[in-house]
């Protein structure tokens, strides 16, 4: 728990090199032998201080970066769902406009030369009515709107 941060500065008359690397890989930070002088024992205490207050400020900030990329990371996964599900929505509507083209193509593209004099035989026969003996016949504006329309979609279908 709170004692695992503390630092361990072993104090000893022996000074052995073997000792020493004994200590030190039993868990030891640092290794003071007598006799002692107080001025450098202080100054490894306080180095062994500092050393575990940088170490403690870099474990939380390697946790708030950890929890920013997790964060991230989840973000990213969300991007590309969405994206997934635009790409599929997209080929979803070219597949509709590849239908809906091949199905202009069947109507008109193929069949335009007999599409063509049944749209002018439309317009005839409203301009016809329109200009003829006949013009006791209701609403004399729908049928210029009748030929107008013929002629507009014989123009589209001449014109392919």
């Amino acid at each position: 728990g709170h004692y695992a941060d503390l630092p361990v500065i072993m104090l000893t008359a022996r000074t052995e090199a073997g000792t020493v690397v004994a200590a030190l890989e039993a868990g030891a930070d640092d290794y003071v032998s007598k006799p002692i002088d107080f001025n450098v024992l202080a100054a490894r205490i306080e180095a062994q201080l500092q050393r575990r207050k940088h170490a403690s400020a870099l474990r939380r900030a390697n946790a708030a970066l950890d929890e920013r990329v997790t964060r991230r990371a989840m973000e990213l996964t969300d991007l590309q769902v969405q994206l997934e599900t635009e790409v599929a929505r997209s080929r979803a509507l070219q597949v509709q406009v590849d239908r809906m083209q091949a199905d202009r193509t069947a109507v008109f593209g193929s069949s335009s030369s007999r599409v063509a004099p049944q749209l002018r035989r439309i317009a005839q026969l409203a301009d016809g009515l329109i200009d003829g003996p006949h013009q006791h016949l209701p609403n004399p504006a729908a049928l210029a709107e009748i030929s107008a329309l013929a002629r507009s979609a014989l123009g589209i279908v001449e014109a392919r």
